[in-house]
């Protein structure tokens, strides 16, 4: 079934390569919540709209450089990350702009306070990682891509992902650790 699936996408992206507008169209429904999920990690809800949209386009005009051969969702992150490292330069957003809650946490004053503070703990933590290492933590771990997508959406080697993620999660450990250490001495 993958390997099926794997040729039905080749041959969207073959069409979509040659200027079939219904292949690429369908191209975007399959990759619109995955290219925008990453833009809102790094930029605020309606930034991350219009750089999601911009991706899209900027593969329709580019769309004779995609590889028919290879999965599209790392051709399509590459230029996801390049347009929100590009809006990040030109403004400087605010890391207290959090995802919304659900409605069942609405109920929950201490759930939702809570989710704030681990949010805002790991946006801070990610935020002192250095640009390889926090690119790698959110690819990998937050949007579920494997070492070699990792790898290619950053045109680096897989060697290098792995070394990014190892001192990625050490740092953010060591946050945290640090953090919780915090809580218990002002508690004491």
């Amino acid at each position: 079934m993958v390997n099926t699936d794997r040729a039905a996408e080749a041959e969207l992206v073959s069409r979509a390569k040659t200027g079939d507008s219904a292949a690429f169209s369908a191209l975007v429904c399959r990759y619109q919540r995955p290219i925008f999920s990453l833009c809102v990690r790094y930029l605020p809800r309606t930034d991350a709209e219009d750089i999601a949209q911009e991706t899209f386009v900027r593969a329709f005009v580019n769309r004779e450089k995609i590889d028919p051969t290879r999965p599209p969702l790392p051709w399509l992150f590459t230029i996801a990350r390049r347009l929100c490292l590009d809006r990040l330069r030109k403004k400087s957003p605010s890391l207290d702009e959090a995802p919304e809650l659900g409605a069942d946490t609405a109920a929950q004053p201490d759930a939702v306070l809570a989710a704030h503070e681990e949010l805002g703990l790991l946006q801070q933590g990610l935020a002192s990682l250095p640009e390889g290492q926090r690119e790698a933590v959110v690819l990998y771990h937050l949007e579920d891509m494997s070492y070699q997508e990792v790898a290619a959406s950053l045109a680096v080697p897989v060697g290098t992902v792995m070394t990014w993620l190892h001192r990625g999660r050490a740092k953010l450990r060591a946050l945290v650790d640090e953090t919780s250490r915090e809580q218990k001495g002002d508690q004491g």
